[in-house]
């Protein structure tokens, strides 16, 4: 097999990661992950070389780490609801505007945005808040072995 199976197109069908398309202008290639809930959500795969696209090996362990956020998105909810819903409960709920919302309530509310792959096997996985936390992203890690890595961040 090619090292570069994406060098001689713009494009590759990929069983894992469905079509997979260069950007040119920010040299990503981009997907789309259809999660089993029906969810489509925007991947980007960030390569360690702009010139070069990911190598057939990158994008084994890419496809592995994709299989494994489309099987486990809701732990990552789950986790990222335990680290971030007393969080928002003591700094961030207003009761005169806020609905009550429940630590199940909380978890249903975030979703999976988007999703960001580099090239060195870690991924960055972009939660839309509900505005539980005024528009900001939820930014959760998974590492270069597959887990996650560490408390969530809030960016924006």
């Amino acid at each position: 097999m090619d090292q570069y199976p994406l060098a001689k197109s713009d494009r590759l069908d990929d069983p894992v990661l469905g079509r997979v398309t260069r950007d040119a202008g920010r040299k990503h290639w981009l997907f789309n992950l259809l999660l089993p809930n029906g969810r489509m959500v925007p991947g980007v795969i960030v390569p360690e070389d702009d010139d070069a696209p990911p190598s057939e090996k990158a994008l084994a362990h890419i496809r592995e780490r994709i299989g494994w956020v489309r099987e486990n998105e809701p732990a990552v909810r789950d986790h990222i609801t335990k680290k971030m819903y007393y969080l928002w409960l003591r700094g961030w709920h207003d009761e005169q505007i806020d609905p009550a919302t429940t630590r199940d309530q909380f978890r249903e509310r975030i979703w999976l945005a988007a999703l960001t792959c580099l090239e060195d096997r870690r991924l960055s996985l972009h939660y839309n808040d509900a505005q539980l936390f005024g528009g900001r992203a939820i930014v959760q890690w998974i590492n270069s072995r597959g887990k996650l890595d560490g408390a969530p961040d809030l960016w924006g």
